[in-house]
C-alpha cells in the first residue's frame, strides 16, 4: 500500500507534467525554395547576390551545409533517400544505343555569415567547397550482360566511330558580399548587390577520345578486333604530383595548396519586387 507521502509525489509530478505540456510552445521548421526565398539568409548569395536584403532577421550564420546534384541518362538510382542508409539504395546501368552524359554539382558551405547593416544595406562573407564535373560520349550500344572487351565491340559495329570527352574541377571559395537598396517606393522596391570571390583552385583533369574506331578480323577459328585510328589525351593540375606517401599529411597538404593556382571573379545581381496593392479592410478579422 502506498504511503500518503508517495501519493502526493506522484500527484505532484503529475500536476507539472500537465503544466509543462500546456505551458510549451514549439514551431515547426519552414520549408521553403531556396531561391527567391526569404528564408534563404545567407544562402541567398548563391542565387543572387541582391537577394540578401529579403531577410527579416538582423543577421544569421551557416556553420556547415551541402548540396549536390547529379543529372545523367547513364545510369538510375532506385530507392535512394537521404533519410536512410545509401546501402540500402540500388542503381541501373542503363542500357541500349544512345549517347550517354553526366553532369556532377556539389557546393559545401563550410561557414557563411549575413550581418545587416541596416534596413537599406546588408553584406555576407564565407567559405565553399565547390566542383563540378561533365562528361559526354558519342552513341553506343551497352548491355549490363557484355563480359569483355570483344563483346562490346561486337555489339557496336553499327557504331564505327566513338568520341568521349570529361572535365572535372573542385576549388574553394572565399567570398563577400555587399547588397544595397537602391529604390524603395510604394509600387516596388529595386535591390542591387555585388560578390566579390578569391577562388583557390584545389584540383582540375581531362580526358578526351576522339575518332577511335575498330577494325573486324574474322578467321576460320575466332572473330577478333583491331584498333585504328584515334587520339587520346588526358591532363591533371599539377599540384596532386608532388603528394608523397612516405611524407606527413601535413607536409603534403602545405606542397599541395602552396602549388595551387589562385583567381579572382565577381557576380552582380539586381532584383526588383513588387509590393502588394491591395487595400487591405482592418476591421475584418479574416485580414
Amino acid at each position: 500500500m502506498a504511503s500518503p507521502f508517495d501519493q502526493t509525489m506522484k500527484n505532484t509530478l503529475i500536476f507539472f507534467g500537465i503544466t509543462l505540456l500546456i505551458n510549451l510552445k514549439a514551431a515547426a521548421q519552414n520549408y521553403h525554395a531556396i531561391n527567391g526565398s526569404s528564408y534563404a539568409g545567407v544562402l541567398a548569395v548563391d542565387n543572387n547576390p541582391a537577394s540578401i536584403l529579403n531577410s527579416d532577421r538582423r543577421f544569421d550564420i551557416n556553420l556547415l551545409s551541402f548540396q549536390a546534384k547529379y543529372t545523367t541518362n547513364a545510369v538510375t538510382f532506385i530507392n535512394y533517400s537521404l533519410v536512410s542508409s545509401p546501402a540500402n539504395s540500388k542503381y541501373r546501368i542503363n542500357g541500349g544505343d544512345f549517347q550517354r552524359f553526366a553532369n556532377i554539382n556539389f557546393n559545401m558551405h563550410l561557414i557563411n555569415a549575413r550581418v545587416a547593416i541596416d534596413k537599406r544595406q546588408a553584406i555576407a562573407f564565407g567559405v565553399n567547397l565547390k566542383s563540378y564535373t561533365y562528361a559526354k560520349t558519342s552513341k553506343y550500344n551497352f548491355s549490363d550482360t557484355v563480359k569483355n572487351i570483344r563483346e562490346f565491340l561486337f555489339m557496336n559495329e553499327q557504331n564505327p566511330i566513338m568520341s568521349a570527352r570529361l572535365k572535372s574541377s573542385t576549388w574553394l571559395e572565399y567570398f563577400a558580399t555587399y547588397s544595397r537598396t537602391l529604390w524603395d517606393g510604394e509600387a516596388g522596391r529595386l535591390h542591387a548587390g555585388v560578390t566579390i570571390k578569391l577562388n583557390k583552385g584545389l584540383s582540375g583533369a581531362f580526358a578526351s577520345l576522339q575518332d577511335a574506331g575498330a577494325t573486324r578480323v574474322s578467321t576460320a577459328s575466332r572473330i577478333s578486333y583491331q584498333l585504328r585510328d584515334g587520339a587520346a589525351i588526358y591532363g591533371y593540375s599539377a599540384n596532386i604530383d608532388p603528394w608523397k606517401n612516405d611524407r606527413g599529411t601535413s607536409a603534403n597538404l602545405q606542397d599541395f595548396f602552396s602549388n595551387s593556382s589562385t583567381g579572382f571573379s565577381i557576380d552582380a545581381g539586381v532584383e526588383y519586387l513588387v509590393k502588394n496593392q491591395a487595400v487591405l479592410n482592418y476591421y475584418d478579422e479574416d485580414n
